[in-house]
């Protein structure tokens, strides 16, 4: 029989961290061992033998080092806010105890693509991509191997929390050009599944590359149709062009508001069509493993859980 894969999850008790887990437990080929490192302590015994749960704290590249011995791979699945800091030390903390490979906390649109790179601020992405740049390079000298997945964003979960820019619960929508352009998008338990299966997968497909993965393609316009569709309700509709986030960015940079200019680059690569949220291919991977839902599915069962 095939020895279990080792693996640490940083972030487990997250959103996304959670269901990482529970996809990692629920494997049956190939096998997990699953260390989940949380910055509080939890007793795994009742929930699986394959688990075990380690208090951490992730400003300790010792501590960290020490958990992660024996392990072949790290997930990070820690929040937004923090991840980069965060997962500079975990990469060191990897590096130092011998870990096979790094998947890090870089759930979003591709930092790769030209229109992306050609964002004048360095504010936006550049922590994003220098954190990119940092795993090639441990990666070309042989210090530990990488996995990103690449899925364009969360569209679930900020479907729930308005982040879409659709307000279920008042009815209220923001349409970018028209939700006229096509991007691509992953429900976290989607997102979760891919992870694994990369976990699971050694070869050239994923040692040292960005996987791009994706779970369903549609428009806002559509997501439009469907919200109403399923509540019954005409949405008030405000219209805005995504050309116009660029300057409404640099406002909001000058203020100081650097979350609100983030919010606005994420609108407009992720509204303009110019293929930066639309992973086409990423449609295709693991096709044969994976059960993907649809746009129409997402959005009746988000229209449920908003009237719960």
């Amino acid at each position: 029989m095939m020895t279990p894969i080792k693996v640490a999850v940083a972030g487990a008790s997250g959103a996304l961290g959670s269901l990482i887990v529970d996809c990692l437990l629920n494997s049956q080929s190939p096998r997990f061992h699953v260390t989940a490192l949380s910055r509080k302590k939890h007793d795994s015994a009742t929930i699986s033998p394959q688990l075990h749960v380690c208090e951490t704290d992730y400003n300790d590249v010792g501590k960290l080092t020490d958990l992660l011995r024996g392990h072949d791979i790290l997930i990070s699945a820690v929040s937004a806010d923090s991840a980069i800091e965060v997962d500079y030390r975990l990469l060191d903390s990897a590096i130092l105890a011998g870990v096979s490979r790094f998947i890090p906390s870089e759930y979003t649109l591709d930092l790769y693509h030209p229109a992306v790179r050609a964002t004048k601020s360095p504010i936006i992405y550049g922590k994003k991509i220098k954190r990119a740049e940092r795993l090639e390079e441990e990666g070309r000298n042989g210090r530990i191997e990488w996995t990103t997945i690449v899925p364009a964003g969360f569209f679930d979960w900020a479907l729930d929390n308005g982040l879409l820019g659709f307000d279920i619960k008042n009815r209220k929508a923001t349409l970018y050009d028209e939700g006229k352009h096509l991007a691509t998008a992953c429900t976290l338990s989607f997102l979760a599944a891919c992870i694994v299966r990369a976990a699971s997968l050694t070869g050239p497909e994923v040692r040292n590359k960005r996987v791009r993965v994706a779970e369903f393609a549609y428009t806002g316009k559509e997501v439009l149709d469907l919200l109403e569709k399923f509540t019954g309700d005409k949405f008030a509709v405000e219209y805005v062009k995504t050309a116009d986030l660029v300057s409404r960015a640099d406002e909001e940079i000058a203020k100081g508001n650097i979350r609100a200019a983030v919010v606005c680059y994420a609108h407009k690569h992720g509204n303009d069509g110019q293929g930066a949220a639309y992973l086409e291919d990423g449609l295709l991977w693991g096709q044969d493993e994976l059960s993907r839902k649809t746009v129409f599915q997402i959005v009746e069962e988000a229209v449920k859980r908003s009237q719960a």
